[in-house]
């Protein structure tokens, strides 16, 4: 009866978080959706590079329907790519959407992307990022459903900017600061050699050089000569009270 009961108990609970478990521990589709960076002058067509894959672990269905939509980026347009593809291209052309059914080919449910390219017309600067998002019921997996199309992105061009200002002003002191260390040890010989630099040099010369070696060896050699003489001192007082105990001992003997 325990035993019974145990199973009874467990089967219960198990029908319980059937439901509540997620998609993929019982099957389904992971879809990727994945795009490279564009580069273009305005007025010109480029290729926008997107691709898909089927993470697995199962095939799409024959009547799994599958949705992509493309969104340009701001100052483009689609004008092409989307021949071979039931899709609906908006009369801004800024945006589309297409449509799949079933299996596509050449896409094996072990990830390999199938690559693909739409044409995008820049009319003008670029002041943003598109993106390209797919969805199906058959995934279960929503956090690679979606990636951003980037034509002439501003991103990178704006983050090496500020990075470009500051390199001049750190080797400026750099340069400044070894050009006096160099000239210092010439200019102490002849003054007149480096006019413009003789109110920074002139005074670290004598100032670095001359007194700031001497004191410091003074000083060294005058703590040492009273370390001897200390030691000397105490020496000659262990030394005199030694002869006084001596003698007297020796007065007390006699």
């Amino acid at each position: 009866m325990i035993k019974w009961g145990w199973a009874a108990v467990l089967g219960s609970s198990a029908a319980m978080l059937l439901p509540v478990l997620p998609a993929y521990a019982t099957g389904g589709s992971d879809l990727a959706v994945g795009a490279r960076p564009a580069v273009g002058k305005v007025n010109s067509v480029v290729a926008l590079e997107v691709s898909i894959a089927n993470l697995g672990p199962e095939q799409l269905g024959t009547a799994t329907r599958v949705r992509f939509d493309y969104t340009a980026p701001p100052g483009t347009r689609f004008v092409g790519g989307f021949e071979d593809v039931d899709c609906n291209l908006r009369e801004d052309s800024t945006t589309a959407e297409c449509y799949t059914v079933g299996p596509w080919t050449g896409v094996k449910p072990d990830g390999t992307p199938l690559w693909r390219a739409v044409q995008v017309r820049i009319d003008g600067p670029v002041t943003g990022r598109g993106s390209l998002k797919v969805t199906c019921s058959c995934d279960p997996n929503r956090a690679n459903d979606q990636v951003p199309l980037l034509v002439n992105d501003p991103g990178p061009a704006a983050s090496s900017t500020p990075l470009s200002s500051p390199v001049p002003t750190t080797s400026a002191p750099a340069r400044s600061s070894t050009q006096p260390a160099a000239s210092a040890a010439p200019t102490s010989a002849p003054s007149s050699d480096a006019t413009p630099e003789s109110a920074p040099v002139g005074p670290a010369a004598p100032v670095a050089t001359g007194p700031s070696a001497d004191p410091g060896l003074g000083s060294a050699s005058r703590t040492l000569i009273i370390i001897v003489l200390v030691a000397v001192l105490v020496g000659l007082i262990v030394l005199a009270v030694a002869v006084y105990l001596l003698r007297r001992g020796t007065e007390e003997g006699s």
